[in-house]
C-alpha cells in the first residue's frame, strides 16, 4: 500500500509538470488516501506540500502558507518539518511578508540541518521531498528575496544554490538558472541576466517542465523592459521560442 502511494505521489509530479494541476491534485489525494490506509502519517502530511506546490506555482501564497503550516503541525518527521518551512517561507514571501519570511527561513535552516543529522546518524535519507538538503536552503533563501524585493540577496543565494546542485539535475539547473536570470535582471545587470538565461534555457531545451515554463513566462515579462537593447531583444526571441507549445507527435 505504501509502495502505491509514492507511486501515485510521483506520478502526480509528472502531471504536474506536464501542466494538468487537476490531475496532480487528483494523483496526490489518492496518494495521502493510500499512505493513510498504510498508516503512514508522514507521507500524509507531505501530500499537503505537494499541493502546496501546485499553489506555489499558481501564485497563490496564501494557500502555500496554509498547507506547509498544516504538514508541520500532522507530522514529526524532521524531513517533513524542514520541507514545510521552506515551502511556508516562500509563501510569505508571495504575500510580501517580510517578517515572517524570514523567521520561516530561519526556522527552516535550523530545521534542515537537523534533517540531514539525522539522515547521517542513521544512514538513510528520507524517501520524501526533493534531494539537496542544505543546498536546498540556498535556493529558498534566494528564491523568498526576490519575491521579498531584495534582488541582490537573491542572487548571492541562488549562485551558491546553483552552483551545488548536480549538473545531471537539469530541471533543476533550468528552474534556479532562471530564477537566477530573473534576479540579474531585476537589478539591472542585463549581461549577467543574458548568460545566467542562456545556460539555463539550455537545460529547459531538454526537459518539459510547467514549473520551468512559469518562470519563464516571469522573465520574459521583465525582459521586455528593455527592447531596444540588442543582447535582451535576441534573449527575448530564444525565450520566446522555448515557450512556444511542442508539437504533439502524432
Amino acid at each position: 500500500m505504501l509502495l502505491a502511494a509514492h507511486y501515485a505521489e510521483y506520478a502526480g509530479w509528472m502531471i504536474q509538470e506536464c501542466g494538468d494541476d487537476a490531475g496532480a491534485l487528483a494523483m496526490t489525494e489518492l496518494a495521502a488516501a493510500l499512505a493513510k490506509q498504510a498508516g503512514d502519517v508522514s507521507f500524509v502530511s507531505y501530500t499537503l506540500l505537494r499541493r502546496a506546490d501546485v499553489a506555489l506555482y499558481n501564485d497563490d501564497g496564501a494557500a502555500v502558507v496554509a498547507l506547509a503550516e498544516e504538514a508541520s503541525a500532522g507530522s514529526s518527521s524532521l524531513r517533513v518539518q524542514a520541507l514545510a518551512t521552506q515551502r511556508a517561507a516562500q509563501g510569505w514571501a508571495l504575500l510580501g511578508r517580510a517578517p515572517q519570511c524570514r523567521s520561516a527561513l530561519a526556522w527552516a535552516a535550523d530545521a534542515t540541518a537537523a534533517a540531514d543529522a539525522e539522515a547521517v546518524q542513521t544512514g538513510m535519507d528520507s524517501a520524501l521531498g526533493p534531494g539537496g538538503g542544505g543546498q536546498l536552503m540556498d535556493v529558498v533563501r534566494g528564491w523568498c528575496y526576490l519575491d521579498l524585493g531584495v534582488p541582490e540577496q537573491a542572487v548571492e543565494s541562488l549562485q551558491t544554490g546553483l552552483g551545488r546542485a548536480p549538473r545531471s539535475a537539469r530541471r533543476a539547473q533550468a528552474l534556479y538558472g532562471i530564477r537566477l536570470a530573473l534576479a540579474h535582471a531585476v537589478t539591472g545587470d542585463l549581461r549577467r541576466s543574458c548568460e545566467a538565461g542562456t545556460v539555463a534555457l539550455d537545460e529547459a531545451s531538454r526537459v518539459d517542465s510547467a514549473s520551468v515554463r512559469h518562470q519563464l513566462h516571469t522573465l520574459a515579462t521583465v525582459v521586455r523592459r528593455w527592447p531596444a537593447v540588442a543582447d535582451i531583444r535576441d534573449f527575448r526571441i530564444r525565450i520566446d521560442h522555448e515557450l512556444r507549445p511542442s508539437p504533439v507527435n502524432s
